[in-house]
Parts: structure tokens; sequence; C-alpha cells
């Protein structure tokens, strides 16, 4: 499982892409991947046959057959508002016997840092106010004589 980018600035889109594989001789049926989003995150979009259950923060994907030594690649794209560490676990399950359970779980880490204002606003240094406030009192002295 991975996450890009990483790291990602607050409010841009975040692509968790899961690989699912079935390095079996038969066929995995029912096959459900789920992808348990960060609390703070929110659902923006994912691949067909996804479903995002709100309740619990979770995409669950479904695939009806996956066949013998093949893989599939799912996506879910979400978003996190606010600047830090966050975690995401995937875990996949199927209808049958797993000969190998310890691989069905992964997981990513995430690096949100802030983002830069772009509403046009730029702090302004205080030798500029100083300097500012200098030149409008000396405008005002002179009309005042």
């Amino acid at each position: 499982m991975s996450s890009t980018p990483n790291p990602v600035v607050a409010g841009q889109n975040i692509i968790y892409t899961m690989g699912v594989s079935n390095a079996g001789t038969m066929s995995a049926n029912n096959v459900k991947a789920t992808v348990v989003l960060p609390a703070e995150a929110s659902f923006v979009s994912a691949d067909p046959g996804c479903v995002y259950n709100a309740n619990v923060g979770a995409v669950t994907c479904t695939i009806a057959s996956l066949g013998a030594a093949s893989s599939i690649s799912l996506q879910v794209v979400g978003k996190i508002a606010d600047a830090g560490s966050y975690s995401t676990v995937a875990s996949t399950s199927f209808d049958g016997t797993d000969s190998s359970a310890a691989n069905n779980v992964a997981g990513t880490q995430l690096t949100v840092t802030a983002a830069v204002p772009t509403d046009g606003d730029v702090p302004i240094p205080a030798w500029a106010l100083a300097m500012l406030g200098a030149g409008l009192l000396g405008t005002i002295r002179k009309k005042a004589v």
C-alpha cells in the first residue's frame, strides 16, 4: 500500500494505492479489499466497485473473482485539511481458506504539510511597517505646517 504524493500539502488530493494479489493456484472469489482512512480524512473518490462507508471512514472494494497468480491495483482518493502525520491501513479477505493470512494487512504513513496562504495576503515585516508609518507621519507633518 502507498500514498502519493508523500508529503502532501494540506487540502490536496491523496491517492492511496493498494495492490491485491492472489498467489494461490485457484481463483479467489468475493475478494474484499478495505482501506480505512484516517479519522481526519475526507473521502473524494474511489475506483469502480468500491463503496465508501462514512460511518466507519472506510472504503471497501469488491472483486468478484481474482484469478490464480494474478493481481489488481485499486485506488482511493482522499484529502486531509490539517498538517500532521497520519496512518492508513488496508486489509483483504475472500470466501475460502487463506494459506497465508499474515500478508492480508498493509499500511502507509503520510506526512501532511501546512498549506501556504494563497489569498494574496502577504505578511509585512515589522521594519517595512515602521518605514511606512514614518513616511506617513512625515507627510502629515508637512501638511500641518
